[in-house]
């Protein structure tokens, strides 16, 4: 169990900690013997912005793309209307459409 930790109690982005008490795995599968806060930010915060750019230009694009088969269950939230592009239902899936929702396939 790890121990509580308070916010005067953080070291700086640089000092040394056990990785055991993080749990890191370098990103080649070497198991890490110390790091430090940077190590633990850049493990995984590089993935995730990464990750965010990727939607970004997918949502805000020139060109939006969309899977052409909905391979699971699909319910719109409520308080939202939806759009699909020709999508075909894989058997035994859904889309659920809310009262007051409207769900147009173009």
């Amino acid at each position: 169990m790890m121990p509580k930790i308070t916010v005067g109690d953080l070291p700086n982005a640089q000092t040394p900690l056990a990785a055991s008490d993080v749990g890191l795995v370098s990103r080649d599968g070497v198991k890490m013997t110390q790091c430090t806060l940077q190590d633990v930010a850049d493990f995984v915060a590089a993935p995730l912005l990464a990750e965010i750019s990727r939607l970004e230009n997918l949502l805000n694009g020139p060109v939006v793309l969309a899977q052409n088969t909905i391979i699971e269950d699909y319910t719109i939230p409520a308080g939202f209307n939806a759009f699909s592009i020709s999508p075909s239902v894989a058997p035994g899936f859904t889309v659920t459409v809310p009262p007051g929702a409207v769900y147009v396939v173009i």
